[in-house]
């Protein structure tokens, strides 16, 4: 569809403007769908990177993913980062909904929870063995999945979960209404985002780890170059090393076990994104690149 966008563009004597928000050659490499810098992958990242040529301007999430356009042939002078953010309204805290602890028969349990796609890029098979080991320390604690599935992944971690016993302890949610996604929130101790090591991840950053620090949530995520971009140990998260589970475990034992250091953590985080995320002050940047581009045409 883009390359219609470029054609109407011309035709119309308008700016074109090109925007990144992920790497799907890349994507779909993690999927199994071909392998990379096979025929097909070599297809698609030539045929975005000629897109991304026509632009008049091309905007992307990271400096990491602003360097990877650069060697791939783009100009440095329309290359622009605007970061992903949040909505603050609609993630402002709330009491932890009793309700919903309820419907999943969670009562003084502490909640860790990943909260989006559940795909193999996620690597939540380390979440989940991560949540084994803290259970030889902490047996009160449940691991909440939120968010859609495909059936193939389910049942690779339905068997992983059933081998280490924690049926009773692992719960899948299915896809939830995003106006239902605070709720979850709301009783949720520590959000895990366990991104395996790859290619697309280490360039790539994420969205959802800016509604949790919004909802003054501890987040925990893989220490790769792209997270590390947002989240600053000790101010907006905490980082673990990639796919080892016993760090992971670690650093959950750490601040299920520290409140005032976790809550502490949860406020630095918010004020990190209401300064740096916040989407009132990032749209501004849009509304700025459009208007130069319009005086320019």
């Amino acid at each position: 569809f883009s390359s219609l966008g470029v054609k109407v563009a011309h035709k119309n004597k308008i700016p074109f403007v090109y925007e990144v928000r992920g790497l799907w050659e890349d994507t779909d490499v993690i999927l199994g769908l071909y392998k990379e810098n096979d025929s097909n992958y070599l297809e698609i990242r030539q045929q975005e990177t000629d897109l991304m040529k026509k632009a008049d301007a091309v905007i992307t999430l990271g400096n990491l993913m602003k360097k990877e356009l650069i060697n791939r042939g783009i100009e440095k002078k329309k290359l622009y980062v605007i970061p992903n953010a949040v909505d603050i309204d609609s993630f402002q805290p709330i009491p932890s909904d009793m309700q919903l602890k309820k419907t999943f028969e969670i009562e003084n349990e502490h909640i860790i929870a990943y909260i989006g796609s559940i795909r193999e890029i996620e690597g939540i098979e380390t979440l989940i063995k991560a949540i084994f080991v803290v259970r030889n320390e902490l047996k009160d604690i449940k691991l909440l999945l939120v968010g859609g599935y495909d059936r193939r992944y389910y049942l690779k971690l339905h068997n992983l979960i059933k081998k280490l016993s924690l049926d009773q302890v692992v719960l899948f949610t299915g896809t939830v209404p995003p106006s239902e996604i605070k709720r979850y929130y709301s009783i949720v101790d520590i959000i895990g985002i366990p991104r395996i090591n790859s290619r697309l991840n280490r360039i790539v950053t994420p969205l959802k780890q800016f509604e949790a620090m919004a909802m003054k949530k501890v987040v925990i995520a893989s220490d790769l170059p792209a997270l590390r971009e947002m989240i600053k140990p000790g101010i907006s998260g905490d980082l673990f090393e990639p796919e080892n589970m016993n760090d992971l475990a670690d650093k959950i034992i750490y601040y299920l076990l520290n409140e005032r250091i976790s809550e502490k953590l949860g406020v630095t985080a918010k004020e990190y994104v209401q300064i740096n995320h916040d989407w009132d002050k990032i749209a501004i940047n849009y509304r700025k690149i459009y208007m130069e581009l319009l005086e320019e045409s």
